[in-house]
């Protein structure tokens, strides 16, 4: 299940989940459940009657991450030697890399920008008392929109991928996720997932929700914070049981 090492390993490193599929877009104020580490769409706030403005994106940053110990990356400019076994030619500038375990990630956004809705607790308080609420929804409040994205997850322990350009460039002129790069592909192996610099992205978001408490009631909260696990499978149905028993 590649896609779990992946949510997981983002989660870590920048407090967000991670979009999954890579390439499917979420909007704030969709609501939906996390089944399997993945948001399944079901329906939206505007269509439940809740209504919620919009804070505007700051300034823009950049977000990389490669799992740990088990990806090394190296970059050639054009006209040096290419790595050992490398399929790049002299004349390519490019980067290899090669992955030492199943489910690896490299991941990189550029100048990504973050929106996200202005009043949660208001959100909040309406979620409530909606009908149509369901005790699994949760709602996207926080949205990562990224200007380019790269990523790379290895479907074996000797996966390798070899991106090549005939422009000349150095580098540290260029990123993974770089459009102006202008990268294909001239080397592959056991690569599971392969997202190349594509643009429009919502790779990252956060996501709040109705979390029961043990001894009663329910708080509006954003996902995986106080002792819950981000995906920790609440069973709402035992859950219940055990409060009719008391």
């Amino acid at each position: 299940m590649s896609h779990k090492r992946y949510v997981e390993e983002l989660k870590e490193e920048f407090g967000y989940l991670a979009t999954w599929v890579p390439n499917s877009n979420t909007f704030l104020g969709d609501v939906g459940v996390v089944n399997n580490y993945k948001f399944e769409k079901e329906t939206t706030l505007k269509s439940l009657g809740i209504e919620f403005s919009v804070r505007s994106p700051g300034a823009s940053a950049d977000y990389e991450y490669v799992s740990k110990g088990d990806v090394e990356i190296v970059m050639k400019a054009k006209g040096e030697l290419p790595p050992e076994a490398s399929r790049l030619s002299t004349a390519q500038a490019g980067v290899s890399m090669r992955f030492a375990s199943t489910d690896a990630v490299v991941f990189q956004a550029l100048r990504c920008k973050e929106s996200s809705i202005e009043d949660r607790a208001k959100v909040g308080r309406e979620i409530r008392s909606c009908k149509g609420w369901q005790s699994d929804y949760v709602v996207i409040t926080d949205l990562i929109e990224s200007e380019s994205t790269t990523i790379v997850i290895s479907n074996g322990s000797k996966g390798t991928l070899e991106l090549g350009t005939d422009l000349d460039l150095k580098p540290a002129q260029f990123k993974i996720a770089s459009l102006e790069a202008q990268f294909s592909v001239v080397g592959e192996k056991s690569i599971g997932t392969k997202i190349i610099a594509q643009g429009g992205l919502t790779p990252l978001f956060k996501a709040w929700w109705l979390r029961p408490k043990f001894f009663g009631g329910k708080k509006f909260e954003h996902m995986g914070s106080g002792s819950d696990a981000v995906f920790e499978e609440f069973k709402f149905d035992e859950y219940n049981n055990v409060k009719k028993k008391r």
